[in-house]
């Protein structure tokens, strides 16, 4: 758009020449012909350029940011057939740039080019009505598009390969789309009553919007581009932030943000034997320490079989749970919900350790009188919904009735007609509620309670508190320990947690990418306005323009540009987020509208403008020639 633009003031500042080529001998399609080639040649060299500097950029952008991963790269490979095909792609665009210009130069009227003398432009009716429709339509296909996704999120009875799920979709996407497109086919008419509104307050701003209005042909091509760039810098802001939101609250930690946890499991599939985890266990426990560990911690939880068949499963074997209340249950058309986790299996949700060992796998510190307590056989429980009148009720039933359906589930309410074997024993446990989120542990017990309730246990994680500068808080150094300590009967898989990924990791590269292309884009559109400007600068100056007039009317074309193109994109930018919004309102964890920056979105809409149009006012223009006054046909 920006280089239709160009070559639209490019083709007017040449017609005396085109037309001296014309009056000598050269028919409408060598003319034609000048434009078009001028606009291939300018695709294939800034196609070049563009090419050259990114590749250039990416590898500066490599080495700068390497961290030693192994993950986070996997080398420098240059994609020569893409990039091809981006280099024909720019060609393609600077010929089609040139086009319509190139039409329009053959269409002039030679006398009148060699005279230097050009038509004012005049608003065209019968686009505004176009344009007005289509962003009406579009609003409200995003909108009833978002009720109707949400509608269809909630419908579990249609197929789920149905083209009614993804339909509304396409429309939250394609709406906006349709309203941009609206406000580029009217794009010289909303400037018209923007200059209307604007000749209120003063020559300059008269001045500067009627000369936006007068060429169209640059003015909505630039507008249109700022906002095709805010369009979708402010769509993925608000999607992706709501996104970041939704991540956050939902996020499965698996220990306190910064501490490594190892896991162990056998090679062959089978169960491994407790004492052999055991074992393994404290050879990982040594490898931390050496590694620099401050604290280590080792979790507990009940042996749980894995079978292929019921008469696998031994008689005497029993597992117990702590019940979920049964006002807290889920009901049966709640099938989007449940339990996840690293300890999350509601039939098995009690995790045993020590209480020094509890800030290192939960993150929070014991008050000396819940220590207390807590070794004397009361339950930490960090899921408030599980107490009832500060006691926590747990239940074991046979490994046979856990894996024949004959014990309850603990997620959903059972059916009337459910029946259930009674549990092998059944009590009560005092609770101490914590506030404690960020980890994967529901109910804490002391190894003497869970010894006086006869669970039988097996080592299940071991978790590590390192030091923030350890190397071992890094992804690849973690892999390297497992698979040190990782043999042919087993394998020791360590992670670390890391916390929902932070969106300052996108989000400053995308805003300084829509800044950037805003800025080039303005500065782009001010800069041809300018040049544009010289005759009608050097008419202004004759009868008395001062160079401070000249000034306040590029303040004020920069704030018709760049304001009038931002508040457009950031309008039909933020409709796909409510779109995907009103879609989320039927799941389990809807999307939040307060999790998107609108402070931000503010200052992008409005602070970019006006600092655009500061820089404008700040650079002065150039001194107007007096033999370059235009005439007027």
């Amino acid at each position: 758009m920006l280089a239709g633009a160009a070559f639209a003031v490019s083709a007017r500042r040449q017609q005396r020449a085109l037309a001296i080529a014309a009056s000598v001998g050269a028919d409408t399609r060598d003319v034609r012909r000048i434009v078009l080639l001028q606009g291939t040649v300018l695709g294939l060299v800034a196609g070049g350029v563009g090419l050259a500097a990114g590749v250039g950029l990416a590898a500066v952008v490599m080495r700068l940011t390497d961290n030693g991963s192994a993950m986070q790269f996997w080398g420098f490979h240059v994609p020569w057939v893409m990039l091809i095909g981006i280099l024909l792609f720019s060609t393609l665009v600077g010929t089609a740039s040139a086009f319509v210009p190139a039409r329009s130069v053959g269409r002039s009227d030679t006398i009148s080019a060699l005279r230097g003398a050009r038509r004012p432009q005049r608003v065209n009716a019968a686009r505004p009505l176009w344009g007005s429709l289509l962003i009406l339509v579009g609003v409200v296909v995003t909108i009833l598009c978002g009720v109707a996704a949400a509608a269809v999120a909630a419908d579990t009875m249609l197929p789920w390969d149905s083209p009614f799920r993804w339909l509304p979709v396409v429309g939250i996407i394609a709406g906006p789309v349709l309203a941009q497109v609206g406000i580029l086919i009217s794009g010289r008419w909303l400037l018209w009553l923007a200059s209307r509104l604007l000749s209120r307050f003063g020559i300059a701003a008269r001045m500067a919007s009627r000369d936006a209005v007068a060429n169209g042909a640059r003015t909505v091509p630039a507008f249109a581009a700022i906002g095709a760039t805010v369009f979708v810098g402010v769509f993925a802001v608000g999607v992706g932030m709501m996104s970041a939101g939704t991540q956050v609250r939902t996020w499965d930690y698996s220990a306190p943000i910064g501490t490594v946890t190892a896991d162990v499991s056998s090679m062959d599939g089978d169960q491994l034997d407790p004492t052999v985890r055991l074992a393994v266990f404290e050879d990982v426990r040594d490898a931390f320490e050496q590694a620099g560990a401050t604290a280590t911690a080792l979790v507990q939880r009940q042996f749980q079989l894995y079978w292929s068949g019921e008469e696998d499963i031994p008689g005497d074997a029993v597992r117990a749970t702590v019940m979920v209340p049964q006002r807290n249950l889920l009901s049966g058309d709640d099938t989007d919900q449940g339990w996840s986790g690293v300890f999350g299996d509601p039939t098995n949700n009690i995790a045993v350790m020590d209480a020094s060992d509890v800030p290192t796998v939960m993150g929070v510190e014991l008050s000396a009188a819940d220590k207390r307590a807590f070794e004397q056989g009361a339950a930490l429980i960090t899921d408030r919904d599980l107490i009832t009148d500060g006691r926590i009720d747990v239940a074991a039933w046979t490994e046979r009735e856990w894996a024949t359906g004959k014990a309850p589930d603990n997620i959903f309410a059972p059916a009337n007609d459910a029946a259930f074997a009674e549990p092998q024993w059944r009590t009560t446990l005092p609770a101490i509620a914590l506030d404690a989120p960020d980890q994967p542990l529901s109910v804490v017990l002391h190894p003497s309670a869970a010894g006086e309730l006869g669970l039988n246990l097996e080592p299940t994680a071991l978790f590590a508190a390192m030091p923030e500068d350890s190397p071992y808080r890094n992804w690849d150094r973690a892999y390297a320990l497992g698979d040190s300590l990782t043999t042919d009967d087993h394998s020791v898989y360590i992670s670390v947690e890391t916390g929902p990924p932070s969106p300052a990791a996108w989000l400053v590269p995308l805003l300084a990418a829509v800044a950037v292309l805003v800025l080039g884009a303005s500065a782009v559109a001010l800069g041809l306005a300018r040049f544009e400007r010289r005759p009608d600068d050097a008419t202004l100056a004759a009868v008395g323009g001062t160079p401070g007039l000249r000034r306040r009317i590029g303040l004020w074309q920069g704030l018709v540009i760049a304001g009038f193109g931002t508040f457009a994109g950031a309008a039909a930018g933020i409709l796909p987020p409510i779109g995907f919004w009103l879609q989320s309102q039927t799941s389990s964890e809807p999307m939040d509208l307060a999790d998107i920056p609108w402070w931000l979105l503010g200052a992008l809409a409005v602070a970019l403008p006006l600092g655009i149009a500061a820089v404008n006012w700040l650079v002065p223009p150039r001194e107007p020639e007096l033999t370059r006054r235009n005439v007027i046909a």
